[in-house]
């Protein structure tokens, strides 16, 4: 029966996931002007596992300002990725390679929601980590159908068993 469980939740993570990597794909079609960086920063801590080990993780952060053609009325925003936003990685070289480009007063390229004009990121359609959620989803369900197979076939083990046993008279 957990088998079904696995399966079930297993599926729901992949369709979440499926949903979000669409939703990041439809970002392409948002609008977008020119923008400012008024900060950033390239951030690492300490986290430790399970199991007593330590590693590092790494994130950047940053503040840009824009505002639409044909308005004065300067808008914030701070996310760099539209869905899931940018999330602490122990790949250091890919926050490092973000943040070199976001340095304070850098011209950045901003996309904008076409009506939630406020709903902005820096780059669209290529948030890698949504595919992972579908993936750990598939493992999650492959996992839940072999634990339902293991637990059928043990169900009907003790069937093969007994008939396996050879009476000799």
């Amino acid at each position: 029966m957990i088998g079904v469980y696995f399966s079930a939740c297993g599926f729901i993570i992949i369709t979440i996931g499926v949903i979000l990597v669409f939703k990041d794909k439809s970002t392409r079609r948002w609008k977008h002007t020119s923008g400012t960086i008024i900060s950033s920063e390239y951030n690492s801590k300490i986290e430790s596992n399970s199991d007593g080990g330590r590693y590092k993780t790494f994130m950047t952060t940053c503040k840009y300002e824009y505002s639409l053609q044909g308005s004065n009325k300067k808008i914030i925003g701070t996310k760099i990725f539209p869905f899931g936003g940018n999330s602490w990685t122990t790949n250091s070289e890919e926050q490092l390679n973000i943040y070199r480009k976001l340095h304070k007063g850098n011209r950045i390229q901003v996309y904008y929601h076409p009506i939630y004009k406020s709903k902005s990121c820096l780059i669209v359609g290529e948030n890698y980590n949504l595919k992972l959620i579908v993936f750990i989803g598939l493992l999650i369900f492959i996992m839940g159908v072999g634990l339902f197979v293991q637990n059928f076939t043990e169900i009907n083990m003790p069937e093969k068993l007994i008939e396996s046993i050879i009476v000799v008279k």
